[in-house]
């Protein structure tokens, strides 16, 4: 990867994956902070979730694919540059 468009581009790509990565960390703290009620009581009722944990499980729902795209976004630069870091996948 001589080419310095190139490795910004790269740098660029590993950059917001890094970010989508700490949005993630961020959601599924909050996430487990607010306790979101997922599994049915004894009864087999489901607890209301308020405001914050629609919120939260929003915040979780955007994070996990925003990674997913960035990481391949960014595996797929390197591969097309030839980069020894490449890591072969299903990307």
């Amino acid at each position: 990867m001589s080419n310095p468009n190139l490795r910004r581009e790269a740098m660029r790509a590993r950059a917001a994956y890094l970010g989508a990565v700490q949005r993630l960390a961020r959601a599924m703290r909050a996430y487990y902070e607010a306790h979101v009620p997922l599994e049915p009581d004894e009864h087999g009722g489901l607890a209301p979730w308020t405001s914050t944990h629609v919120t939260v499980m929003r915040e979780c729902a955007e994070a996990w694919p925003a990674v997913v795209a960035r990481r391949q976004t960014y595996d797929a630069l390197l591969r097309e540059f030839g980069s020894p870091e490449a890591r072969s996948g299903d990307t």
